[in-house]
């Protein structure tokens, strides 16, 4: 029977947490099965790099502009279990319609549009449950467990992943040389199956109650008030980060695919080898999360995230390849795992849905910019040369030089969260200053994703970190009833000290 709505127990949470872990495996077998293969499905049809580009790019958008929307739809908090539920339905639906393009094969530029289209709406349906499904799963996951558990479900996640993506590319490799391009519909229907299965596991779930009611947070008051100045450079960091990757990300399957000449075999190899690092370096991570904080696994992984891209342009054997994508892997969850615990407390309970919406707009629309002006740039790039390099060995090195800038600038910036104020204290002053002197964010994901964006090669969706712990582990004097940061308190101060 279904969870009715209420405070569950200890015996219900503990399921509803090994539901929610069955759901990112099912979620991720889906992925593997499907995000991963989307691009490779445009480079079979005929696509551009430019193409591939917007194919990457155009979901983004509308998935971050769908987040910012229902932020502000009443009801939400109340009824979070039904919103996913129903969300999570249509997008599995959305692989039926993804899959006719394989079976009823168009002429190359309307078939081209039209998966650009269809992989759109896949991606705003599930970017609009992200919202809900993160407050969801904070009100479900103990903080003190955060590292931990969502540490466990991104290992279990991640094997899923690596399992469905070797075992779709020798699926397609196996059914290519029979049904030419119809092989990726049977990969998209399979799709379409698991994330059924994930739909089934997500209802499982107890419907916990909603302590506190949205608050809206005015995008004013993120741009211009000190009480958002930590959330809001952590904000504009990890979107430039976002910017700077998706130069390069979304052309990896291309260099593989249409300049190496890999197999479909290869490539899921080499895509998978980045989830299993993610197996075995995720839980450290998270455990590592938990006891130094977030902030300085961000500072870690936020400089080797650079040099990621850059092992591409030495060598195109696939032994060495192998090593890049292990050093990606493992670069990525620590970043991934700290940027999304360092999101979760950068809002208080009421304003998190409200906050990891604006945040998903402004790494969605990020996202779109650099996955555009990537596909510009690579074909600028395709006839250009310096030293070794050509073409989109060029991108990369540009992707890794612009992460490395970022970083350096806005790593030491970043201060870590520590929660002393209410949410009221701390908006009256910030208020008051306002007044007396003549702001929203996100979280994640993400589940999310993506998607088609990959990052080194990995084959990793945006998407996907809805799988990824939208809330882990953060310090653990993390207040659920404050939002507050010691960094926020002292700019406060400041600000006031100067106005008096």
């Amino acid at each position: 029977m279904p969870q009715s709505k209420s405070n569950p127990g200890e015996k219900e949470v503990k399921r509803s947490l090994d539901s929610s872990i069955a759901d990112g495996a099912s979620f991720s077998v889906m992925a593997g099965l499907g995000d991963t293969y989307v691009p490779p499905f445009a480079v079979a049809l005929g696509a551009t790099t430019a193409q591939v580009g917007l194919l990457t790019a155009l979901p983004y958008a509308i998935s971050g502009i769908s987040q910012a929307i229902i932020s502000h739809i009443p009801g939400i908090t109340e009824r979070r279990k039904e919103f996913v539920l129903l969300f999570a339905f249509i997008h599995g639906i959305a692989w039926i319609f993804i899959a006719l393009l394989a079976i009823f094969l168009l002429p190359t530029e309307m078939a081209i549009i039209a998966l650009i289209i269809l992989f759109s709406v896949y991606s705003a349906l599930n970017a609009v449950a992200i919202p809900p499904w993160s407050g969801w799963m904070a009100d479900l996951v103990p903080e003190h467990q955060r590292g931990s558990y969502f540490g466990k479900r991104n290992a279990v996640a991640g094997f899923a992943l690596l399992a469905a993506t070797i075992a779709g590319g020798w699926l397609l490799g196996l059914l290519e040389a029979v049904l030419a391009l119809q092989a990726f519909a049977v990969l998209f229907l399979f799709a379409f199956l698991w994330r059924m299965v994930s739909v089934f596991f997500l209802w499982r779930m107890a419907d916990v109650s909603a302590e506190t009611k949205i608050i809206p947070i005015h995008p004013w008051d993120f741009l211009s008030s000190p009480a958002w100045h930590c959330s809001r450079t952590f904000a504009i960091y990890v979107a430039l980060m976002q910017f700077a990757t998706n130069l390069a990300g979304p052309f990896f399957v291309v260099y593989m695919l249409r300049d190496l000449h890999m197999d479909y075999f290869t490539f899921a190899v080499l895509v998978g080898i980045t989830s299993l690092v993610r197996i075995v370096s995720m839980p450290y991570w998270g455990r590592l999360a938990d006891i130094v904080g977030s902030r300085n696994v961000l500072r870690v992984s936020g400089l080797l995230v650079p040099i990621a891209p850059v092992l591409w342009v030495f060598s195109a054997e696939p032994l060495y390849l192998v090593f890049a994508q292990v050093f990606s892997g493992f670069a990525w969850a620590g970043f991934d795992l700290s940027t999304f615990n360092y999101a979760l407390s950068s809002a208080s309970k009421e304003h998190r849905v409200s906050f990891i919406s604006y945040y998903s707009l402004m790494n969605n629309l990020m996202i779109f910019a650099g996955a555009l002006l990537g596909g510009l740039v690579a074909e600028y790039f395709a006839s250009a040369s310096l030293l070794w390099m050509h073409g989109l060995l060029l991108l990369f090195l540009l992707s890794g030089a612009i992460r490395l800038a970022v970083s350096f600038v806005f790593l030491p910036l970043i201060e870590e969260r520590k929660l002393t104020r209410s949410v009221d204290e701390y908006f009256e002053g910030a208020q008051t200053f306002r007044n007396e002197c003549s702001e929203i964010a996100h979280s994640r994901s993400t589940d999310a994703r993506a998607t088609g964006q990959f990052h080194e090669g990995s084959g990793r969706s945006n998407m996907l970190k809805r799988v990824l712990p939208l809330g882990s582990a953060d310090e653990q004097n993390l207040s659920r009833d404050d939002h507050a940061t010691s960094c926020g308190s002292r700019s406060l101060r400041h600000v006031c000290k100067r106005s008096g």
